[in-house]
């Protein structure tokens, strides 16, 4: 019973850690909130929390062209993550940095 709660219970946690990531780096015209960001950095410190932030940063760095602002607030958010966040954000984005590398190049006209 105890695992079951358990279980129900991270389940949530990684559903709220996503909804806030997908807000944090949504396609609006207005920068994330920095109530919101520090929320996500406070939850760098947990392993499931951190791969779960780890795969959406990749994710939203892979994005084409035309989704330039969720690049732009992934990039915002990256770099408040890497101020405020753990260790382990930071040891995680060294092994992405692959991808970092490719926006060197990256443009967009609309």
């Amino acid at each position: 019973m105890i695992n079951l709660m358990f279980y129900l219970y991270s389940k949530g946690k990684k559903a709220d850690v996503k909804s806030q990531l997908k807000e944090a780096t949504s396609n609006e015209h207005c920068h994330a909130n920095v109530a919101l960001m520090n929320e996500i950095s406070s939850r760098t410190s947990n392993r499931e929390d951190l791969s779960v932030i780890v795969a959406h940063v990749s994710k939203k760095l892979n994005c084409r062209g035309e989704k330039w602002r969720k690049i732009l607030k992934c990039l915002f958010l990256v770099e408040h993550l890497l101020k405020t966040g753990s260790n382990e954000f930071y040891d995680a984005m060294r092994g992405i940095q692959y991808q970092f590398k490719n926006l060197y190049s990256f443009s967009y006209i609309d």
